[in-house]
């Protein structure tokens, strides 16, 4: 059982809010409402780079504690087939 509850615990730190970023189009257009079209749509274009490549490194530094997440759910759920196992055994004789 405390495998499980190790696991529940990093899930439940898993999901809270990490260092997500967005882009605010308004705040953009306001600040350079005198560029062209172009200007604007290049400036959104990198910035909605910079954001995928910052969410997808802080969605990568997450992947370790999900391996060890299901590395404990796995060992928990081996050793509670040990213990029915073991159970049954004590059982019969």
């Amino acid at each position: 059982m405390i495998c499980f509850f190790i696991a529940v615990a990093i899930g439940f730190w898993l999901h809270g809010p990490g260092d997500f970023r967005y882009m605010n189009t308004s705040v953009i257009f306001k600040k350079y409402k005198d560029k062209p079209l172009r200007f604007l749509a290049n400036k959104s274009a990198s910035t909605l780079s910079d954001i995928a490549v910052h969410n997808s490194d802080v969605l990568n530094s997450k992947e370790i504690w999900m391996k060890l997440m299901l590395a404990f759910i796995f060992f928990g759920l081996m050793l509670v087939a040990i213990a029915f196992v073991n159970f049954g055994m004590t059982i019969l004789n």
